[in-house]
């Protein structure tokens, strides 16, 4: 915890060199600055803090968009569609990955933390992990065909996927164990169906 008045450029600086050090991204620095930045200007707005010009001058506030992340909708036809067998473990990888696509690019986070009772019928209602905002998402024929084959065979566990196994043992943990798996997994489902992109 730190106060206002020890928000200076110097201390900015230092924060930005941890974050590198913590091997975070630029894209992910450039977040957490601009959201400290949003606070400070609504602290100052609200005469908790002292006004400091240019003060985030020196750090990283910008957003680097390099990397296309987007993927050619042939590749997700092909995902969709092809009838290539793939092992258990390797279908599960490509229906999350289907499934994130379908729920408007929802993130994995939220998938992993989707609840049995978050599904009515066709509709999710689900909080963000990242924002708390709710949101709702139709789930077309597609998607429910997903869901119907890979929903949770735990019949205790509230939660809707087998992605959490063990509920309220280390979930952040067993989420972040197996997003680094089902990324492993769809570089050889890319293999296996052919494609030409990489896709995580």
């Amino acid at each position: 915890d730190i106060s206002f008045n020890q928000l200076t450029p110097e201390w900015l600086m230092r924060f930005e060199k941890k974050l590198l050090a913590d091997q975070l991204t630029w894209n992910t620095i450039s977040t957490y600055m601009r959201t400290l930045r949003s606070v400070y200007n609504q602290a100052v707005d609200c005469d908790v803090a002292p006004y400091v010009p240019r003060i985030f001058n020196k750090v990283y506030t910008g957003v680097d968009s390099k990397v296309k992340r987007a993927v050619k909708p042939e590749t997700m036809r092909k995902l969709m569609k092809d009838e290539a067998s793939l092992d258990p473990k390797l279908a599960f990888g490509r229906d999350m990955f289907i499934l994130l696509f379908l729920f408007r690019g929802m993130s994995f986070v939220d998938l992993a933390y989707l609840r049995r009772c978050d599904l009515q019928g066709n509709v999710i209602t689900y909080r963000r992990h990242k924002t708390g905002r709710e949101l709702t998402v139709i789930a077309n024929k597609e998607a429910m065909e997903v869901i119907r084959r890979n929903i949770n065979p735990d019949s205790e566990s509230p939660f809707l996927f087998p992605i959490i196994k063990h509920p309220g043992r280390g979930e952040y943990r067993q989420y972040t164990n197996m997003l680094r798996i089902l990324n492993y997994r769809l570089i050889k489902v890319a293999r296996v169906l052919k494609l030409k992109e990489r896709i995580s």
